[in-house]
């Protein structure tokens, strides 16, 4: 980059800079005194109906998100526990209470009531129209401010919230009344103990579960977090609630005491199987949950976004349509590749952990869904 374009880019960013303070600050000028009276009330404890997207992990659960983020009545988080928010990280997903506690059901509504009420950094913030986004804010300021940390930091000297990670919805930001009428979907991996325990007592709660063939679960999870530079570390974290596995499964602990690369691929397709079948068995009674495979995202967004929609009770127009038929790179999934599995281990691997499970309904050979799997399943 020559020096002329640098001194132009350094202009044009002191000047967005500068556009950005005037902006925010106009805005709450604009907003604050009028909301100050309402700034208490307006921020109820949220007790409305709301989505759970899940999944094991490396299945996929984001693109559920991201296909509910295009309507105009959703808030989605797409990374809630981003921050470390404490009453979420304080709960424990995965002990499978048969019927959680009180204390338990009241760390979650806590954790429920902050999703519903702030942003983070992950989420996709004015990415597409909401209509509890101040229209002053998004308009003056355009969604290219809210999607960018660093001008949103700027802006927080105007307005404090924006200097932070995560930021409440309070007034200036959002309209309490449409912010009572969203629906708020929040991505949640491997949460599927802990869901399970509530499901039945939180009535408002609604389950997606996207789940993907455990062999390329497996090779994504395995590419995806450099399995190969510590497998033995890896086993060992793997093998941290076996006792799980024994509960559910009678395995032996003494056939898993040392490890191997069998060992390692056969325990995280033993775990795939638990984190699918756990839901599947506890919610299928209810029409409030649904399973969604990756697969049927990706061969047909637009499709699955249909299924996606009328499950969730939202309209999906025609304008929505086009704009997923557009992004369609962003819900294609690629195989992932094995890397240095031998292919024979993990078919023998494959055969022995899903060969009896109900799962085969979806993916009859462990790789591509079904019939059946193509579609929202029930089971």
């Amino acid at each position: 980059m020559g020096y002329g374009q640098h001194c132009l880019r350094t202009e044009r960013a002191a000047i967005c800079s500068f556009y950005v303070l005037l902006m925010g600050r106009a805005c709450q000028l604009t907003f604050g005194r009028r909301d100050n009276k309402i700034g208490a009330n307006s921020m109820q404890r949220f007790d409305g109906r709301y989505i759970i997207a899940t999944g094991h992990r490396r299945a996929g659960a984001q693109h559920v998100v991201r296909l509910l983020d295009y309507h105009e009545a959703t808030l989605c988080r797409r990374n809630p526990m981003r921050t470390g928010y404490r009453p979420l990280a304080k709960l424990d997903f995965d002990v499978p209470f048969d019927t959680a506690p009180e204390a338990y059901l009241t760390q979650w509504r806590a954790a429920v009531d902050h999703m519903a009420r702030h942003h983070n950094d992950a989420d996709k913030v004015a990415a597409y129209p909401k209509l509890y986004i101040r229209k002053g804010l998004r308009r003056g300021l355009g969604k290219g401010f809210l999607r960018s940390p660093l001008r949103r930091r700027i802006a927080g000297i105007a307005y404090p919230p924006f200097l932070f990670p995560e930021w409440r919805l309070d007034p200036l930001y959002a309209s309490p009344e449409s912010l009572k009428e969203a629906l708020p979907v929040f991505r949640l991996s491997d949460a599927h103990a802990g869901l399970a325990s509530i499901f039945d007592t939180e009535s408002k709660m609604s389950v997606i579960h996207v789940i993907r063939s455990p062999q390329a679960s497996l090779y994504s999870w395995w590419s995806r977090h450099h399995i190969a530079k510590n497998p033995e570390g890896i086993y060992d974290l793997l093998k941290a609630q076996f006792h799980l596995l024994t509960d559910e499964y009678g395995l032996n602990p003494d056939d898993f005491a040392t490890y191997s690369l069998e060992n390692l691929v056969e325990l995280e397709l033993w775990w795939w199987r638990y984190a699918n079948e756990i839901p599947i068995r506890r919610f299928s009674h209810s029409s409030r949950f649904m399973v969604m495979p990756l697969e049927a995202i990706s061969e047909d967004p637009v499709a699955a976004a249909r299924i996606v929609y009328r499950f969730s009770e939202l309209l999906l127009r025609r304008e929505q349509e086009d704009g997923i038929r557009a992004d369609t790179s962003h819900f294609f999934v690629n195989t992932p590749r094995s890397g240095d599995l031998p292919p024979e281990l993990v078919a023998d691997c494959l055969d022995k952990v899903v060969s009896d499970s109900p799962l085969r309904e979806i993916y009859p050979d462990g790789h591509a869904p079904g019939e059946r799997g193509r579609e929202g399943i029930n089971l």
